[in-house]
């Protein structure tokens, strides 16, 4: 397939050449931006909590505030509290890396099953008294 053809394909399946080899977070940034405002804030608004942080864990502070300015105060307020939890927990990069394909496929119009937060679980088992 020559280049020109490739950049048909992309363009037709609503994804660019740089989102695809661009980074996690990189992509969802170019989501975003390519995805309509109210496309976007439904989205954000339906993502749970604890997955939008985890999705949002390595963007830079204004992408962050951008995103939350398009939800509501009380849910920016959660996710800021769930990205200052997560900043103590060891969490797998599987997992960051699923949160984030599935919140940017939703943002290109794609339906996702939903996440079932597994990586919050103990990393030891606690000892029993």
């Amino acid at each position: 397939m020559s280049g020109r053809q490739q950049r048909k394909h992309l363009r037709a399946s609503g994804r660019t050449a740089s989102s695809c080899n661009a980074p996690p977070d990189r992509a969802l940034a170019a989501a975003a931006a390519a995805a309509g405002p109210v496309q976007v804030q439904n989205v954000l608004m339906k993502t749970g909590d604890r997955d939008l942080a985890l999705a949002m864990m390595y963007l830079e502070e204004h992408e962050r505030a951008e995103l939350l300015g398009r939800v509501s105060s009380r849910k920016a307020a959660r996710v800021r509290a769930e990205l200052q939890l997560q900043e103590r927990l060891r969490i797998e990069y599987r997992h960051y890396l699923d949160a984030v394909h599935r919140l940017t496929a939703e943002l290109g119009g794609e339906r996702c099953p939903r996440s079932s937060a597994g990586y919050l679980r103990p990393h030891r088992p606690r000892p029993r008294r």
